[in-house]
């Protein structure tokens, strides 16, 4: 599957390419054959650094939500997803993460997104978000969206969004604290 910034079809339109793709993609999603998990998303839109993802789901949770948690180490090629029980047998523990996105599959509603403050200010957070929505769009589910909830730098990256986006992003409506302690 291919994403494109463009306006020849509507937001989260699936199409047949019958030839080589127009442009070079947003998000690139290759999905299992049958279509049961989702091997890898690339973002080639943003330019940030490599990074590849540990799929969590929490199926029991109320409602049931969904992480992505990005790393930027050469275990993986750039997109590669991998599930709990691989990573667990790698031996990298959850504290060398740079990124992480929550949200929740059935509505699509992004819950929350934090980048490390030493990976910040690199694109990783907007691949990310990318990212997972590709994962999304990948496993059949509702299109991601960001709600009127954000931090004071989450609003201030959102002022970034590029115009293609902008419809996935609802204006602010309550100022949420920081998620790294100590920030103000």
């Amino acid at each position: 599957m291919l994403a494109f910034d463009t306006e020849d079809h509507p937001d989260g339109s699936r199409i047949e390419l019958e030839s080589a793709p127009p442009a070079e993609p947003m998000i690139r999603v290759l999905v299992e054959s049958n279509a049961t998990r989702v091997l890898r998303v690339q973002v080639p839109y943003v330019a940030a650094p490599a990074l590849w993802y540990v799929e969590q789901p929490e199926t029991s949770a109320q409602p049931p939500a969904f992480t992505l948690v990005a790393f930027d180490s050469a275990e993986h090629e750039d997109g590669t997803i991998v599930d709990e029980r691989t990573f667990a047998g790698m031996g990298i523990g959850g504290d060398n993460q740079v990124a992480a996105i929550r949200w929740w599959p059935k509505t699509g509603q992004v819950h929350q997104v934090y980048v490390q403050p030493a990976h910040r200010r690199r694109g990783i957070g907007s691949k990310l978000t990318l990212a997972a929505g590709g994962y999304n769009t990948g496993r059949g589910w509702a299109p991601i969206w960001i709600s009127g909830e954000r931090t004071e730098l989450g609003e201030a990256v959102l002022t970034q969004v590029q115009p293609a986006l902008r419809s996935r992003v609802t204006p602010r409506t309550k100022v949420m604290p920081p998620m790294t302690p100590g920030d103000v």
